[in-house]
């Protein structure tokens, strides 16, 4: 780029430019014109641009997810998902369970098989709306340092995995009190009266007379 100093341009004073006024102003146009385009090529050749990112110059390999898992990042695609096993007296958990609620509903016990191969991150809530109790069996390692772990009915657990050994935290279902009060008769010749309560809630009263 030339390091001259670019002329100094004058504009006509008249009122009326005459054909030569008008032939110095377009020169001097052209002029300045012509350097501010040569500027402007300089410091282009001069400034090197950082290289643009594609989704497809992205490696996942070695990179650290939110769970401190390296490798491959796992963002569990089934979470809030909901796998319902009505009805199934035994199943074994899957890849694609880690994420969702398992729900299980039966009378009779229900047999829950962790299966120990499926990798890390994994978890999952399992609930049990039936009467049956469910029981969760690691095929390999512990949950809570046990062989396995009952869930009763109306209860569930948060269920993890941590690469040997499984984990559980239960809540089992709140229940009131349940059974018949007898109210004593008012008066001599009245009649008792009762209150039945199943699980905390009333559903049936007789008032004493």
């Amino acid at each position: 780029m030339s390091t001259s100093i670019p002329p100094k341009f004058t504009p006509p004073v008249s009122d009326k430019l005459t054909p030569a006024e008008m032939a110095v102003h377009l020169r001097q146009l052209y002029l300045i014109t012509n350097q501010h385009d040569q500027a402007i090529i300089q410091v282009n050749n001069k400034t090197s641009s950082p290289a643009s990112s594609t989704a497809t110059d992205i490696d996942t390999v070695g990179v650290t997810s939110f769970n401190s898992q390296t490798g491959i990042i796992t963002f569990f695609p089934a979470l809030g998902q909901v796998n319902n096993q009505t009805g199934v007296t035994a199943y074994t958990i899957q890849v694609a369970d880690s994420g969702k609620a398992l729900v299980f509903n039966d009378a009779s016990p229900i047999a829950v098989t962790l299966d120990s191969t499926v990798g890390v991150p994994w978890t999952a809530v399992a609930l049990n709306l039936g009467a049956g109790t469910a029981t969760l069996t690691p095929t390999s390692g512990q949950i809570n340092g046990s062989a396995s772990l009952a869930i009763p009915g109306g209860g569930f657990a948060a269920v993890y995995f941590d690469g040997v050994n499984w984990w559980g935290s239960t809540a089992a279902a709140t229940t009131g009190f349940s059974g018949t009060v007898a109210l004593a008769k008012l008066t001599g010749g009245g009649t008792n009266g009762s209150i039945t309560v199943v699980n905390g809630l009333v559903t049936a009263y007789t008032p004493p007379t």
